[in-house]
């Protein structure tokens, strides 16, 4: 098949819209999802700390007695790093649930998973951390 001039000029922009829509949709992730600016082809590591280090997890486990903070088990860091890089809520009740299943976690009311991001101030270099997203998870409904 032979494509007219027309045609042509055309095909040659889909590279460009392809690449365009990759560019917003990422745009839209890091803005409005929390996406970690380094993955998910952007260009964010040229313009951004926020990489995969300067984001931290803290999981607290609510008792009878009070609040007792957890550690992320090693079997659980792919699901960790992945959620760190997009906290979904998909991605965080399945961290929760599969943090509620730890021995340390046994008998605990609730979850809670605190996303923290480490941001550096521009003067006097500083790191300063913020709380990037929160879950809670209602471990004493899911058990019943």
């Amino acid at each position: 098949m032979k494509l007219s001039p027309k045609q042509s000029k055309l095909l040659a922009f889909v590279p460009c819209a392809v690449l365009l829509g990759m560019a917003l949709n990422h745009f839209i992730l890091v803005r409005m999802a929390d996406l970690n600016p380094w993955l998910g082809a952007g260009f964010g590591m040229f313009s951004t700390t926020d990489g995969g280090a300067s984001r931290e997890f803290r999981v607290f486990a609510g008792f009878q007695e009070g609040e007792e903070e957890l550690s992320i088990p090693e079997e659980l860091d792919d699901l960790e790093q992945r959620t760190r890089a997009l906290p979904s809520q998909a991605r965080l009740r399945r961290l929760a649930r599969e943090m509620a299943r730890i021995p340390e976690a046994r008998g605990a009311a609730w979850l809670r998973l605190d996303l923290w991001r480490t941001a550096y101030d521009k003067e006097s270099m500083q790191p300063t951390q913020s709380l990037l997203r929160t879950y809670r998870y209602e471990a004493a409904r899911e058990s019943r």
